[in-house]
């Protein structure tokens, strides 16, 4: 293992060499396909590569401080038919929340959903943070402000090298389900989709996510349509639906995201120990927070490779629905 990885390093690019090769637009949009809010398309799990209001009267009804149900699980697991959850305390969360989503808003043909949300790396073994990314304690971070337009395209402001920062425009990203799976879907890919649950859980089955398959192909392809600014509320709400059938899910209903806002936790673990999370505000059950934690994952260093708990969590700062982007920001050249 050690020669392979003295050849690995030997042969590996260095910071030098990716700066001379890679134009600043290259660069900047690898940056926006790992920190942006709406994360690429997962082959396998989701991988750490790079990002209120309480629930009320029913919430006496359906609040539990943590609802386990089966465990830990093997990601190659390749799943069952729609079954109830094996939790029924957090299917009753669950499904609560997709009632919430159910009454949320919608986009229209010639509005942006607005979003702002913040990337952080925890720890960040480089000594030189990726590009567009800085330095925060042991981590790195990134934050980044988009509006989202019904077709898919978005203008997206951020900091770069440019300290000011500065605002530019893409194009739609997604190229369909079997290359980019259920990421940056534009209104009307989201609309094909199924609305009932059940119709929903098989859609998923039968259009896999990159690799994934069962339970995790579940949770992965849910939470980017929950993730959605672009999906309608039934969509979202059928989402949640099939979250709520999923038995291998942790609940915490009465959770806190980074920001310390009330949450609602969502957590899928696998047998590596690997923890992805969901945080849903309560309230409305929109998306404040996703979260990865990795305790064994392999950082090369100098000296040989090392293992180190890295943890991820891009969160969300402030979403809403627009009728224009700004037009005083400063353009990207």
């Amino acid at each position: 293992m050690t020669d392979i990885l003295d050849r690995v390093r030997a042969v590996a690019p260095t910071d030098a060499d990716l700066a001379h090769r890679f134009s600043s637009t290259r660069q900047a949009a690898v940056l926006e396909r790992a920190v942006s809010a709406h994360r690429p398309a997962r082959l396998g799990r989701r991988h750490v590569a790079i990002a209120a209001g309480v629930l009320g009267a029913a919430a006496a009804v359906v609040a539990v401080a943590a609802v386990p149900s089966a465990g830990p699980i093997d990601p190659t697991h390749r799943g069952t038919p729609p079954q109830p959850s094996a939790a029924p305390a957090a299917a009753m969360v669950l499904n609560h929340l997709a009632t919430l989503a159910g009454r949320g808003a919608s986009v229209g043909p010639d509005q942006f959903a607005h979003q702002k949300a913040t990337t952080v790396i925890t720890p960040y073994p480089r000594s030189v943070p990726a590009f567009g990314m800085h330095r925060d304690g042991v981590g790195v971070s990134a934050t980044t402000e988009r509006w989202t337009a019904p077709d898919g395209g978005f203008w997206i402001y951020r900091t770069l090298r440019d300290p000011r920062g500065c605002l530019e425009h893409w194009g739609p990203q997604n190229q369909g389900l079997a290359k980019s799976g259920y990421e940056q879907m534009s209104s009307a890919q989201l609309a094909a989709l199924p609305t009932d649950p059940h119709a929903l859980q098989r859609f998923f089955a039968a259009h896999p996510n990159g690799d994934n398959h069962g339970v995790v192909n579940e949770f992965i392809a849910a939470e980017a349509v929950i993730s959605s600014d672009l999906a309608s509320p039934g969509l979202r709400a059928a989402a949640m639906h099939v979250l709520a059938m999923n038995p291998h899910l942790t609940v915490e209903s009465q959770a806190r995201d980074a920001l310390g806002r009330p949450a609602v936790r969502i957590d899928l673990r696998f047998d590596d120990s690997t923890i992805e999370s969901l945080f849903l505000d309560p309230s409305s059950a929109r998306v404040l927070e996703t979260q990865t934690v990795s305790p064994n994952s392999t950082v090369v260093r100098r000296g040989g490779p090392d293992r180190v708990r890295t943890t991820q969590r891009s969160v969300v700062v402030t979403s809403d629905v627009v009728d224009a982007v700004p037009t005083n920001l400063r353009r990207c050249h």
